[in-house]
């Protein structure tokens, strides 16, 4: 999954109102926030998004690459989520207890405003699921490595 961060708060004061994803530069998708391929990124291609701003200017993202050369380690479930409900965040990560201080959850919603945010305390943590129906992104970060999922509320 790619995804765009429509903060302004977190983004460089932009707010984007129109996405046009690419794939090798051609048009794609005008989806909204993220993009997500049936059978998974292509990880040969090369994506790039034209955004425009709420005052009409266009931007043009730096190509982004699929790279899988670290094995996915984490698993997010259920998915789909009731609202409100625990989901269970399994990291993968095998270490000391006290060594989970660099790895932290984040769950946002399409337009990147967080929703909640903890450090983990072991490899299997709980989150709570926002009280609102609709897609959000879940992501992982330990030092400088990332996963992201996307995740329905319903």
């Amino acid at each position: 999954m790619l995804a765009i961060n429509n903060n302004f708060v977190t983004n460089g004061g932009y707010n984007f109102v129109d996405y046009e994803w690419y794939k090798n530069g051609e048009k794609i998708s005008n989806e909204k926030g993220y993009i997500q391929e049936p059978k998974g990124l292509d990880k040969s291609a090369i994506y790039t998004v034209t955004l425009t701003t709420q005052q009409g200017d266009k931007l043009r993202t730096c190509p982004a690459e699929i790279s899988d050369d670290t094995p996915a380690k984490a698993a997010v479930y259920p998915n789909p989520v009731q609202r409100g409900q625990t989901l269970r965040v399994e990291t993968g990560i095998v270490k000391d207890e006290k060594h989970y201080d660099n790895t932290v959850i984040q769950f946002f919603d399409t337009m990147g405003n967080i929703f909640a945010k903890q450090i983990l305390q072991s490899a299997v943590s709980e989150i709570i699921a926002p009280d609102v129906a609709g897609t959000y992104i879940l992501q992982i970060t330990e030092n400088d490595e990332t996963q992201t999922f996307k995740i329905v509320v319903e």
